[in-house]
Parts: C-alpha cells; sequence; structure tokens
C-alpha cells in the first residue's frame, strides 16, 4: 500500500511516502513558485543547482520542470524536503 502525507511552509515543501515492495515511482515535487530549489531526502541532498546527486538508495534519477522536481525510485520509504535555493 503505498502512502503520502505532505506539508507546505512559506519557502518549503515536506513529503514523505512510502512505496510498495517491488514497485516504482515516479514521485514530483511542486516547486511552489521558487525559481531555484534544492532538494533533501532524509538530510543528504538528492537535487541542487539544476542537478540530481546520487547516492541515496533507491532514488535512479530525476529531471526537473519549470514546476516540478521529479524523482525516479523504488520500494522504499522516502522524507523529501524541498527549499529555495540562493
Amino acid at each position: 500500500l503505498a502512502k503520502v502525507a505532505w506539508e507546505k511552509g512559506d519557502n518549503s515543501f515536506q513529503l514523505s511516502v512510502t512505496i510498495p515492495v517491488n514497485s516504482t515511482a515516479k514521485i514530483s515535487l511542486p516547486k511552489i513558485g521558487l525559481e531555484k530549489v534544492a532538494v533533501n531526502e532524509s538530510g543528504k541532498a538528492v537535487w541542487r543547482a539544476g542537478k540530481f546527486i546520487r547516492g541515496i538508495s533507491g532514488i535512479t534519477a530525476a529531471i526537473e520542470t519549470d514546476d516540478y522536481v521529479t524523482f525516479d525510485v523504488g520500494s522504499g520509504q522516502y522524507r523529501f524536503w524541498l527549499t529555495g535555493q540562493e
């Protein structure tokens, strides 16, 4: 069973998600009107300066559009935190 919970702050967006075993998903984080964003997953950087940062088990790729940063993930629990970046 997939689970999702989110919270929007003034300049941040937090998303907790559980992807079931033997599943994959695309997780899109809204940029909430911010032009430059950074994304951490459980406290570790996964997106900075417009680029995907490898190193988190289960997260295999990411892309950015005008409105979202979208991650390709495998099964597991993830806690994403998107913030504005100078």
